[in-house]
């Protein structure tokens, strides 16, 4: 079992670049590190926040709200940030009613306090969902990748590009990335124009995906492969450093 850090140098997207290609070597580095994943059920998302901490006060309260307890199983899969004013705006999928939707979550307030937050569906229909990531665009408006799953061979990875802070169904950009394969644990960045960057498994081998527009539209996207020595990968972590370049964590085995 191996946790792995990767540095890429990926040329940027352009509009005309199609399908995947294999990336040029890359340099990276690697930590090894045994890692162990105790079983946990969520039944509600719970937002954990400090009061009244400072360097003099080591007692701190935490605080625990459950804002979201509408279904059987709600908050796996979850991907939170926090807006302009500090409130949280949260991903997640919910099993209700034997489907499996994912929602989004905008807070009024830094607690989600009060029981009354925006809550929108992004999802419906019997997909099983297998990744979801969220990042704020420059308007403060969410943008979410889901791997759907319609099959043990087919995963959709759909980008839902909100036109609102809360995410309001109408309105939305939603597009459908059939990848050709089925992949599982991904991360979503925005680079500087705001444009998806996307990390994620696909059958053995680690990818990533950068989009030449900010809705990741026309199916012409930069694919490149970054690790393709047969890696079962079990979550992925993207940042980009400060020549935008990505740099990739892993966790394989």
């Amino acid at each position: 079992m191996q946790l792995e850090s990767r540095s890429c140098s990926v040329p940027a997207p352009v509009a005309d670049h199609m399908g995947v290609h294999s990336s040029p070597p890359v340099p990276e580095t690697r930590s090894r590190t045994s890692l162990r994943y105790p079983a946990v059920l969520i039944v509600a998302i719970a937002l954990v926040f400090t009061i009244g901490f400072s360097a003099r006060d080591v007692g701190a309260i935490d605080v625990i709200f459950a804002p979201d307890t509408n279904g059987d199983d709600v908050g796996f899969f979850i991907s939170h940030r926090l807006d302009g004013t500090g409130n949280p705006v949260i991903a997640y999928a919910a099993f209700v009613g034997g489907e499996t939707v994912v929602r989004l979550m905008r807070c009024n307030d830094p607690r989600c306090a009060g029981n009354d937050e925006s809550i929108q569906p992004l999802t419906s229909g019997s997909f099983a969902v297998r990744a979801v990531s969220l990042a704020l665009d420059g308007n403060g408006n969410p943008v979410v990748a889901v791997a759907l799953s319609s099959g043990p061979a087919t995963t959709t990875l759909r980008l839902i590009h909100c036109d609102d802070p809360n995410c309001v169904p109408a309105g939305n950009s939603v597009q459908n990335l059939a990848l050709g394969a089925a992949f599982d644990f991904s991360d979503l960045v925005l680079d500087s124009a705001g444009r998806p960057v996307i990390a994620y498994w696909a059958g053995g081998v680690v990818r990533l995906l950068h989009c030449n527009d900010v809705n990741c539209a026309g199916n012409n996207e930069s694919i490149q492969d970054v690790d393709t020595t047969s890696v079962t990968a079990a979550s992925i972590s993207l940042a980009l450093d400060g020549s935008a370049n990505p740099v990739l964590a892993y966790y394989r085995s």
